[in-house]
């Protein structure tokens, strides 16, 4: 009976082992792809926009300081909270500016419901393991991924991003261009109202956020990205969210509004879809980005 106890034993502490090893190999990838693992001056913060949006090694070269790009596809404002003082209490000292991506959905109602399953490999962090805990669907989720940590990684958007981040690379804007005419008649058939809506919780999260980074002593540049154009054709209600971003910018002291040329919105061949830029339109939003954060003191 002893004999078999303790095989049990050491049978467990090796899975345990295993499981803290390839957790930490997973996790290791997870911060060098989001800049997690250095410190960084510009900290860019945002969803998929921003993974596709913006080159970091371009605009860390136009800027000649060191730039991290925590972006993750899904989340919104109140996980970009949680990303921006996560890191910060990584890299508390190295920070500057806060770039914030922003659009005409900031407000609105939100793509999902689940995206702290994202953040579940982060679970060590203060931060991050109340915002999981807060949102997860039931104590046993959360209380199963203390245990046993690879189950952190269990969804597949986790696992390729640590895959990417551990051979050292970013995942590419793709090359294709949208093709509009059937992009149109998928867009007449969707109801998009709900997502252009300026709700006042949202108006608070979002003011929650900026307060909390100018707490912090940062400069804060809205990145405005608007969407293709004939998204909004006809709909002038589409744009209440720029027009507060704006009053934002205007009224508060250490935020800047950085509106990317309007002429982005007619070059079809910017854009993936009807939100998001490909490969050309990622460097030329970097490219202003860059040059209007060069401008500024």
């Amino acid at each position: 009976m002893l004999k078999l106890l303790t095989k049990g034993i050491l049978f467990s502490a090796i899975l345990l082992l295993l499981d803290l090893c390839g957790a930490r190999l997973l996790r290791h990838g997870l911060e060098v792809y989001y800049g997690l693992n250095k410190e960084a001056e510009i900290l860019c913060v945002g969803h998929s926009r921003m993974v596709q949006g913006i080159d970091q090694k371009l605009l860390e070269k136009r800027l000649a300081r060191p730039v991290a790009k925590y972006a993750v596809q899904g989340t919104f404002l109140d996980d970009h909270m949680v990303m921006v003082e996560q890191f910060l209490e990584r890299h508390p000292q190295s920070v500057t500016t806060f770039v914030y991506i922003v659009d005409d959905y900031t407000f609105g109602k939100g793509l999902g419901k689940n995206q702290y399953r994202l953040f579940y490999p982060f679970m060590d962090s203060r931060c991050v393991a109340a915002h999981v805990r807060s949102h997860a669907a039931s104590w046993s989720e959360y209380a199963a991924r203390s245990w046993l940590r690879l189950l952190r990684f269990s969804d597949t958007t986790i696992q390729s991003v640590a895959r990417l981040g551990l051979m050292g690379r970013q995942e590419p804007a793709p090359e294709d261009s949208v093709d509009v005419l059937a992009l149109q008649a998928k867009l007449a058939s969707l109801k998009l109202d709900e997502q252009y809506a300026v709700l006042d919780e949202n108006v608070r999260l979002f003011e929650t956020l900026i307060q909390f980074s100018r707490s912090r002593g940062l400069r804060v540049a809205l990145l405005y990205v608007p969407f293709i154009d004939f998204l909004d054709e006809g709909q002038p209600e589409h744009r209440r969210a720029l027009q507060l971003l704006r009053s934002y910018a205007q009224q508060l002291q250490g935020i800047q509004l950085i509106e990317i040329d309007q002429a982005y919105t007619h070059r079809y061949d910017f854009f993936s879809d009807a939100t998001h830029p490909n490969r050309a339109g990622q460097i030329f939003i970097t490219e202003q980005l860059a040059a209007a954060l060069l401008r500024t003191p």
